[in-house]
């Protein structure tokens, strides 16, 4: 009997669009979890990185990147910064397994960067070549756009943020609505 196959050094996932809207599947090679329907990413969770993101900047003047990593059991997202080298007008990084291990059983679902953009066009040259959710913010000429890819199936495009984030700040004072005296 052969022994498994590694999992793929970045611990990636593949992305489908299926009738039922967009699924989490893992490589073939690398059954680790079942196909599940991908969960909006928290604005509260962007919120946190844009502001390291600026504050970074502001310290540094330099560009920064994050990894959004997605538990599949618990179907939570976290962001990790990957090992980079931060410039004034990008962040250079790449996926590498031992930057990882101590999060399994995380894995890659997407990505943060902040860059020097000139469009949609030169934003989309900055989409990772894996499949996921990919956020690139201008550092300029306006800090403040924003721009979502989808890569699925190795095809990188524009996507609406509306459908793929979730406002759980509603969520959050539920949650502890019985700490709040007004």
């Amino acid at each position: 009997m052969r022994p498994l196959p590694e999992p793929p050094s970045d611990q990636h996932i593949g992305l489908v669009r299926r009738h039922q809207g967009l699924w989490i599947t893992s490589p073939a090679i690398w059954r680790a979890f079942a196909d599940f329907p991908m969960p909006s990413l928290p604005m509260a969770l962007v919120s946190r990185i844009h502001c390291v993101a600026d504050q970074f900047w502001k310290v540094h003047g330099r560009c920064v990147a994050f990894t959004l990593m997605l538990d599949p059991a618990a179907l939570i997202w976290s962001a990790v910064p990957p090992m980079q080298h931060c410039g004034p007008t990008r962040a250079i990084w790449d996926l590498r397994r031992h930057d990882y291990l101590e999060l399994r059983p995380h894995v890659f679902a997407g990505s943060f960067q902040t860059a020097h953009i000139d469009g949609v066009f030169a934003a989309a040259e900055l989409v990772p070549p894996e499949d996921g959710l990919h956020l690139i913010f201008a550092r300029q000429p306006d800090p403040k756009r924003g721009l979502f890819f989808l890569r699925i199936e190795g095809e990188a495009a524009l996507a609406n943020p509306s459908e793929l984030l979730v406002d759980d700040y509603d969520h959050w004072v539920l949650q502890y609505h019985n700490r709040f005296q007004l």
